[in-house]
């Protein structure tokens, strides 16, 4: 039996199978943009909002209602976040959690800026002095 999530948005850039007992399930994950990310991160730490709650989760000056509206719906079409109505409005929660896209972030960075070597990712760090601020 195979359980996924069907994602109407092109290309996928990752594609993870696990297998849970008998069954198999597909992760399918996107990078996110540098604003969709921005608001992923308010939203993982707020654990869920709706868009005036993340509007002022960001520093000044802050981004405009109709723009986070609208990252926060490509979101949800990418299958990052879900929705639950509440009186008119709806509050908005994260579907993917920041570790499982932090994980999914560092092997892509790995594989494609490190070609798959932990050890070439080591020797980045020490090269630019900053494993030691980093430990």
């Amino acid at each position: 039996m195979f359980i996924f999530e069907r994602l109407d948005v092109g290309c996928l850039a990752f594609i993870e199978i696990y297998k849970t007992k008998n069954y198999y399930y597909y992760n399918f994950m996107q990078r996110l943009t540098p604003a969709e990310e921005q608001v992923m991160l308010r939203l993982w730490g707020l654990k869920e909002a709706n868009v005036q709650d993340i509007i002022n989760f960001y520093p000044v000056p802050k981004p405009a209602y109709n723009t986070t509206s609208t990252i926060v719906r490509i979101l949800e079409t990418k299958g990052f976040i879900k929705h639950k109505k509440k009186g008119r409005g709806y509050i908005y929660l994260p579907k993917i959690s920041r570790e499982a896209y932090r994980d999914y972030l560092a092997n892509w960075l790995l594989q494609n800026y490190f070609d798959n070597s932990s050890q070439d990712v080591v020797n980045h760090f020490n090269q630019k002095k900053s494993l030691d601020e980093l430990l």
